[in-house]
């Protein structure tokens, strides 16, 4: 095997201040927490809205109230509870 190849010189290639700056942090822990309750959070909106919706669509009887306030249980029994929790304990180490 002939060693042809062409080396590529990388010595001139400066980063530019778009991608990457020495003075600032790329990630912060504090930045991916609040991402992380914003997520958090944002999920049990959308379970509380969808579970608004069936009900809402249960009084008209498109959908069977059994089930939503089964839905709405869960959440007021079994969700907020555990997030509350979950979500206190990891900010509460910091």
């Amino acid at each position: 095997m002939e060693n042809n190849k062409e080396s590529l010189d990388l010595s001139r290639e400066v980063l530019s201040k778009k991608v990457w700056h020495p003075e600032k942090e790329p990630w912060h822990p504090d930045k991916a927490k609040m991402k992380l309750a914003y997520i958090v959070l944002g999920g049990i909106f959308a379970y509380f809205i969808i579970t608004l919706i069936c009900f809402s669509l249960s009084n008209f009887g498109y959908f069977d109230l059994v089930v939503s306030n089964s839905l709405f249980e869960i959440l007021k029994t079994g969700l907020l509870p555990i997030v509350t929790l979950i979500l206190g304990y990891y900010f509460s180490k910091t």
